[in-house]
């Protein structure tokens, strides 16, 4: 644990009985902490329907993790995913491989960090060969050269607080697309108050389309707030 790192001691969540514990570092930059919208995510993760969702799912891949919360509660709500795939800035993946290894998870790019877990109980098992933490960074040039995304064959992608400023839109939309197929779901949160109309505008433009996760499928401390979580996917019809 390096200066400015802090390790919840109780977990942040529970999912399917075990406890997740997340690292945070602020010095990481701004995915270093932990979102109301990321925790909203993650929480809707570990409900029926969720999971229900979840359980239909192979391949996923996180874009903008900061620091691995998400991909954890992925792995934990869903044990017989195939491949998870973290990505981020290239300042982030050290805290990424930090929270996965507090939580027992041991990715197979796992950098040498120290283990903080005090409780092997609450270890998860995991195979270190479908946990791949990957420096990615967005846009269409990236998108097809990157080896993170380098077919779209997932059938999840997820991230949460990504669209805060306007000129992270079009490379977040070129990403998403490129690692994306007919039958992908992205699921995606969002602040409204830094997250613009515009960005919703061109994801229409993008041939995707979008609906807001309904309130009643939230746990009751995120319903009705300044914040959402979408369900994107391509738009058939406006490829026709």
């Amino acid at each position: 644990m390096t200066e400015g790192e802090a390790s919840s001691s109780e977990p942040i969540l529970i999912i399917n009985d075990r406890p997740i514990h997340l690292v945070e570092g602020w010095e990481h930059g701004i995915g270093g902490g932990l979102w109301t919208t990321g925790l909203a995510i993650a929480t809707y993760l570990g409900t029926p329907h969720g999971m229900e969702q979840l359980s239909t799912k192979r391949r996923v891949l996180e874009l903008g993790s900061g620091n691995g919360f998400l991909g954890v509660c992925l792995l934990v709500a869903n044990p017989d995913l195939e491949q998870v795939v973290i990505t981020d800035t290239k300042e982030h993946l050290p805290l990424i491989e930090k929270t996965l290894q507090r939580n027992g998870i041991e990715s197979a790019t796992r950098t040498t960090i120290d283990n903080n877990s005090k409780d092997d109980a609450s270890k998860l098992s995991s195979s270190s060969s479908k946990v791949l933490v990957k420096e990615y960074l967005w846009g269409p040039t990236t998108a097809e050269t990157s080896p993170a995304i380098k077919d779209n064959s997932f059938d999840l992608i997820i991230g949460s607080d990504l669209a805060y400023r306007n000129e992270l839109h079009d490379p977040l939309i070129a990403s998403i697309l490129a690692a994306s197929n007919a039958d992908t779901v992205t699921l995606l949160g969002v602040t409204m108050r830094d997250t613009r109309p515009i960005f919703f505008q061109k994801l229409i433009a993008a041939g995707l389309k979008y609906e807001r996760l309904a309130d009643h499928l939230l746990e009751n401390l995120y319903r009705g707030k300044r914040f959402g979580v979408y369900v994107i996917c391509r738009d058939d019809e406006s490829s026709q």
